[in-house]
């Protein structure tokens, strides 16, 4: 469904004081302050709209875009009970920069607001601090609904009100706006090179960080181009703070990432699926690199800069500076245990690279190929561990690599051919995100709607027994 018709938990109780990342490291809104920001504004901006042929080009008009959801929050009143807005707001009644979804004044918001040309209203600011949600068009403003459980009275709708967005009387309820980014935002990082892919090459003199297709060149221009030997599928859990119990969840919870060895052997090259823009809000900290988070964090285009989105998946390729695997592994030995980055460390299996398109500008095609066939990320049916058994299975020739899960092998399907054909002749599976109000409208196979039925059940049918086996675990 799109723009939804309920109104979801921010993910926040009303008493927390930190939140938890996807891959399970604490987020601390407070620590961007801690870090050389490079080049990136980090402060709320608001009250100066641009003007409206301005805003209309920042924001053309078009389908597509990414949607975004933010919160509204009014003042609370002296001596009134808690309330979920407090849950945003620190012990001085200032809003928490950077919150998971984004939070904002009222006042501010509306303060904000550029009418185009053409009719249409277009945030202008720095949204809760976040660099990346700027110049965003407002589709719609809602209220959950005290009468209706938790469906919405929709107060604004950008294609149905002919009337300017406002603040609602009263202040009351949970208020949300829905916004959508220019429409090239729902295909990438960058306007020009499109694509949930990155590759950071973080082991020259100069560092550099480049996203979608654009890395395909990149690679090309390194001049050495250097051929993968071998292939290794990297396994852990990730490390929590010292005296802080694993769930049950958590215990379960393994990384996979594909190590690439090179002909030069001068580094090896970690290659990643992950929940898209956790780099940015995780401050640039990635576990293969250490004491360079602010370095990282200058480096990355402003678009990543935004909260991470559990539905959707980006790649991730960072070369290490370690010569081989075993280098690699006393470095991981060297962070592990509580309090550290890894927990249980280990390689799943080892294998020649086989194929023969096995440069680094090759390597860097596939990834790109089989990120554009599906844009999706899900714990059950589409992860980390199964993208490096596919990754890992193609390139090596393997048949069926296994997710190192045993819960998840019944869901798992390989996917080999989506690195090898050209993106742009398919179609992209949909979307449903309930915390962002996308819906793509296409899906990658032509099925009758009785086979999408079926495909459908089936896919519950597994989650579920992927459920009850972890309750028995």
């Amino acid at each position: 469904m799109a723009e939804e018709d309920h109104h979801e938990d921010d993910g926040l109780s009303s008493d927390d004081e930190e939140c938890r990342l996807p891959d399970g490291s604490i987020y601390n809104y407070d620590h961007f302050e801690e870090l050389n920001a490079g080049t990136h504004a980090w402060d709320e901006v608001y009250g100066a709209p641009l003007s409206p042929e301005e805003a209309a080009a920042r924001v053309p008009p078009g389908a597509g875009g990414a949607i975004w959801h933010a919160r509204l929050v009014y003042p609370p009143k002296a001596g009134a009970a808690r309330s979920r807005a407090s849950s945003v707001l620190d012990k001085d009644g200032k809003l928490k920069p950077r919150r998971p979804t984004p939070a904002v004044r009222a006042g501010d918001f509306f303060a904000s607001l550029a009418k185009t040309p053409d009719g249409r209203y277009i945030f202008c600011g720095v949204l809760n601090g976040w660099p990346g949600l700027q110049h965003l068009e407002v589709r719609a403003i809602t209220r959950r609904s005290l009468l209706r459980g938790g469906f919405v009275d929709r107060l604004w709708d950008a294609d149905s009100s002919d009337d300017a967005p406002r603040a609602p009387s009263g202040g009351k309820g949970s208020v949300r706006v829905t916004l959508r980014g220019a429409p090239w935002t729902d295909l990438g990082w960058a306007r020009r090179s499109p694509g949930w892919t990155f590759w950071y090459f973080a082991t020259g003199a100069t560092k550099r960080f480049v996203v979608g297709r654009d890395m395909i060149d990149a690679c090309r221009a390194t001049g050495d181009a250097p051929r993968a030997t071998k292939a290794h599928i990297f396994v852990h859990r990730f490390a929590l703070p010292v005296g802080r119990a694993e769930s049950a969840e958590q215990r379960l919870t393994n990384h996979s990432v594909v190590v690439v060895e090179w002909s030069h052997g001068r580094y090896v090259s970690l290659i990643e699926l992950g929940n898209r823009h956790r780099l940015g809000c995780n401050r640039g900290k990635l576990n293969w690199l250490h004491g360079v988070e602010a370095e990282t964090l200058g480096l990355l285009p402003t678009s990543m800069l935004c909260p991470w989105v559990q539905s959707r998946a980006e790649a991730r390729c960072t070369d290490v500076p370690f010569a081989t695997v075993d280098a690699f592994l006393a470095y991981v030995d060297s962070h592990t245990g509580p309090g550290k980055k890894f927990l249980a460390p280990v390689i799943q299996c080892s294998s020649a690279v086989r194929i023969v398109y096995n440069t680094k500008e090759d390597i860097a095609r596939f990834v790109v190929n089989y990120m554009a066939r599906d844009h999706r990320y899900s714990k059950t049916l589409r992860n980390c561990q199964y993208f490096a058994g596919d990754l890992f299975g193609f390139i090596c020739g393997k048949k069926y690599v296994k997710p190192f899960n045993t819960t998840l092998e019944a869901l798992y399907a390989p996917r080999y051919h989506t690195f090898l054909y050209d993106p742009s002749l398919f179609n992209v599976p949909a979307i449903e995100d309930a915390d962002h109000g996308h819906t793509a409208a296409e899906v990658e196979d032509p099925k009758t709607p009785v086979q999408n039925t079926i495909h459908e059940a089936l896919a519950r049918a597994k989650v579920s027994a992927a459920s009850a086996i972890k309750k028995v675990l």
